[in-house]
C-alpha cells in the first residue's frame, strides 16, 4: 500500500472582495455579484445595452497632481417617463467586487483605452461585505436628476492621485452595472467623457505595475502532481500524475487538466514520453492507483472546487501502448470530494471517497469500475483515512469529527460488508496521517503533529509513531521520529522494511529521511509537500515533488515554484541506494505575479 502525506491547506479564497464597516454585515448569499468582476479595461457593451434615456453626468478637476483628489461628482438626469431608483457608490463599488459596480474608464491622448493612470492601489480585503440600506438608494423622478455622489465614503484611494501615477492628458469616462439589485432600477449607464490632465508621477513604475496587470491578464503556467509507482511486466515501473494547465486569456481563466501516465525502469529512469490517459476541463484532482493483473485501476476527482466527482478508469498495460477505459463516475457532483484511497483484494476494488456532504463513503467495484452493491458510509466527518487490503479483508481507518473526536477502524469482507464493530483508537482529528501498518494483534499509526499548545511550553511538533492492540488501546509510549520543533511543522511519509519505520519528513523546504529514533539525512532543500513510499523489494521507492529546477522570477522573487516529480531507492538502512532521479519534466513556471501590496519592489 502507498504511503502519502500531504498537509491539508485550505485556500480561503473571497469571490468577492469585501471589507469590514460598521453597519450590518450582508451575507454573500444575498449581496450581488458585478457581472464583470474581472475586468480591468473598458467593458463591452454587449454586457447589456447602455440605457438611452439616461444620462450619467461626470464632473471632476481638469487638472491634478500627486496627492490631489478628482473630486469627482456623479449626477444622473432622469429623461423617461417613470421614476428610476439608482444606488449611490458604497464599499466594493469601485473595485467591481459588487453591484452596483462604479467603474473609470481611461483612454490616452491618441484615444485608445489604457490602465488607471492614477496609479495602483491596494486591493481590498476580506472582510463583511456593507448591506445596502434605504439611504443608499437614490430616486431620479421622471425629467428630474439626482446627486450619485462621490463614493469618498466608499474608497476615496481610488480617485486620489497615488505617486505611482502617468503623467499625461486623458479621457474619463465613469460606467455603472446595477443590472440585479433588489429595489432598484434595472441599469448600464455610461458617461461622455472629461478631460483630466496628470501633471506628475513616476512613468517607469506606473509602467511596471502595468506590465505586472497585462501579465496578470495573459499567461500560463502548468503544475505537477503525482501518484505511486506501478510495478511493470519488465522489472521496471509505471509512473501516473496530473498536470494542471492554467491559462488565462484576456482576463478569463481557461484552466484544463491530463492524467499522464510513462514507463520507468528498474533503475526508475523514464523510458519515453508521457501519453495522456484522460483529460478534464478542470483539475484532475488527486489520483490514487492499484494494480490489478492486467494493468492499473485509477481513481481521480476532477473538476471545479464545489463540483467535484470521483471517477475510476482502468488501463490496460498488457498493450504495447497502453489503453484507459471511459471513466465511470461513482460520485457525481456537486460536492468537493478531493482525496480518495483505492485497493484492491482478489477481483474486487475499493475506493474510500467522500459524499456531496463530505460523509466518508467506501465503495466497492469490479476489476472494470462498476458498482458492486449500495456504498457504505463510514463517518458524517472524516478529516484523514487510509485503506489497505490486508488477508481477506480491506481494514480502512480515519481521524473523525463530529461528535467523536478520535481514530477509527473498521474491517470489510471483499464484498463491502463490515466484519466486526468499529475500532475507536485515541488520536487527535487534526493530525496528519504519515503511515499505517495493521499487525495480527493490532496496529501501528505514524502521525505528524503540526501545532502546539500556546498554554504547554514543552508541547512540541514532529513525526510520532504510536502502537494499539486490536481493541485499539494505545500500547507503550509515544516515539518520536526524528526531531522535534515548537516552531517547524512537519509534513511525512512513513513505510516498514521488516520491523523499522522508516520515515521522510519535510520541515520548511528540508526533505529528511531517516530510521527509527535515529539521525536524518538531507535528500532535498527544496522538496514540497506531497511525499510518498512505494515498496519495491526488500527496499523503498521514495518519490516527491521537488522545485528545484524552478530558476523563474516567481520561484526566486516570491517563492511561487512549480514542481517536478523525484524519486530514489532507499536501503534497509533507512538511506538513499543511488542519487535521486528526476521523473518529469511537465512543469512550467509562473509568471511573477506580485499583489497589490508589495508589486513596487519588484519594479525598478
Amino acid at each position: 500500500m502507498v504511503r502519502v502525506a500531504r498537509s491539508a491547506h485550505l485556500a480561503l479564497v473571497c469571490g468577492l472582495v469585501i471589507a469590514c464597516s460598521l453597519r450590518e454585515p450582508q451575507s454573500h448569499d444575498d449581496a450581488i455579484a458585478s457581472p464583470a468582476p474581472g475586468l480591468v479595461g473598458p467593458l463591452s457593451d454587449t454586457l447589456a445595452p447602455v440605457a438611452a434615456d439616461v444620462a450619467l453626468v461626470v464632473r471632476a478637476r481638469e487638472v491634478v497632481g500627486v496627492g490631489d483628489d478628482l473630486g469627482l461628482e456623479l449626477r444622473v438626469y432622469n429623461h423617461s417617463g417613470a421614476a428610476i431608483t439608482l444606488v449611490r457608490p458604497v464599499y466594493g463599488s469601485w473595485e467591481h467586487a459588487r453591484q452596483p459596480d462604479y467603474r473609470l474608464e481611461w483612454t490616452d491622448e491618441y484615444g485608445e483605452p489604457i490602465l488607471d493612470p492614477l496609479g495602483f492601489a491596494p486591493d481590498l480585503d476580506c472582510g463583511v461585505m456593507d448591506a445596502i440600506t434605504a439611504d443608499d438608494r437614490i430616486v431620479a423622478a421622471p425629467g428630474h436628476e439626482a446627486l450619485l455622489g462621490s463614493a469618498a465614503a466608499a474608497r476615496s484611494p481610488r480617485h486620489v492621485v497615488l505617486p505611482s501615477a502617468r503623467p499625461g492628458k486623458y479621457g474619463l469616462r465613469v460606467r455603472y452595472l446595477g443590472l440585479d439589485i433588489p429595489g432598484a432600477t434595472a441599469l448600464h449607464l455610461l458617461s461622455d467623457p472629461v478631460p483630466i490632465t496628470i501633471r506628475d508621477g513616476d512613468p517607469a513604475k506606473w509602467a511596471c505595475r502595468a506590465n505586472q496587470l497585462r501579465v496578470a491578464a495573459d499567461h500560463q503556467y502548468a503544475d505537477v502532481s503525482f501518484t505511486g509507482l506501478v510495478p511493470a511486466d519488465n522489472g521496471g515501473f509505471w509512473q501516473l500524475f496530473s498536470r494542471y494547465v492554467h491559462e488565462v486569456r484576456g482576463g478569463v481563466a481557461d484552466p484544463r487538466g491530463e492524467l499522464r501516465m510513462r514507463r520507468l525502469g528498474p533503475d526508475l529512469e523514464p523510458r519515453g514520453d508521457a501519453f495522456v490517459v484522460f483529460a478534464s476541463a478542470d483539475e484532475v484532482g488527486w489520483v490514487s492507483a492499484a494494480p490489478e493483473p492486467e494493468g492499473i485501476i485509477v481513481g481521480f476527482t476532477p473538476g471545479p472546487v464545489g463540483g467535484r466527482s470521483v471517477q475510476i478508469l482502468t488501463i490496460d498495460t498488457t498493450r504495447a501502448t497502453p489503453v484507459a477505459s471511459a471513466p465511470r463516475i461513482i460520485q457525481q457532483p456537486p460536492g468537493n470530494p478531493y482525496v480518495t484511497s483505492i485497493a484492491r483484494l482478489d477481483d474486487r476494488v475499493a475506493v474510500l471517497h467522500h459524499d456531496a456532504d463530505a460523509a466518508l463513503m467506501l465503495t466497492v467495484l469490479d476489476r472494470t469500475g462498476a458498482e458492486l452493491g449500495t456504498p457504505v458510509r463510514l463517518a458524517p466527518m472524516a478529516t484523514r483515512f487510509d485503506l489497505q487490503a490486508v488477508g481477506d479483508a480491506w481494514i480502512a481507518t480515519w481521524l473523525q469529527r463530529d461528535g467523536i473526536d478520535g481514530g477509527m477502524l473498521r474491517r470489510f469482507d471483499r464484498d463491502g460488508r463490515p466484519i466486526d464493530a468499529e475500532v475507536r483508537f485515541p488520536l487527535d482529528p487534526a493530525h496528519d496521517f504519515a503511515g499505517l501498518r495493521h499487525r495480527p494483534d493490532g496496529f501501528d499509526v505514524a502521525y505528524a503533529d503540526r501545532g502546539t499548545r500556546g498554554d504547554d511550553p514543552q508541547d512540541m511538533m514532529g513525526m510520532y509513531l504510536q502502537s494499539f492492540d486490536a481493541a485499539g488501546r494505545p500500547g507503550g509510549r509515544v516515539l518520536a521520529l526524528g526531531p522535534e520543533s515548537r516552531t517547524d511543522a512537519p509534513v511525512g511519509a512513513v513505510a516498514w522494511l521488516g520491523d523499522a519505520a522508516v520515515h521522510a519528513g519535510l520541515t520548511g523546504r528540508r526533505l529528511a529521511l531517516g530510521r527509527g529514533p535515529g539521525p536524518t539525512i538531507t535528500v532535498s532543500t527544496s522538496a514540497e509537500e506531497r511525499i510518498l513510499f512505494v515498496p519495491v523489494g526488500d527496499r523503498l521507492a521514495l518519490v516527491w515533488g521537488d522545485t528545484r529546477d524552478d530558476d523563474s522570477p516567481a520561484c526566486l522573487q516570491l517563492r511561487s515554484c512549480t514542481s517536478e516529480v523525484y524519486a530514489a531507492f532507499v536501503g534497509n538502512d533507512g538511506t538513499l541506494d543511488g542519487a535521486p532521479v528526476r521523473l518529469t519534466h511537465d512543469a512550467v513556471a509562473k509568471p511573477l505575479l506580485p499583489s497589490s501590496h508589495d508589486w513596487q519592489r519588484h519594479c525598478p
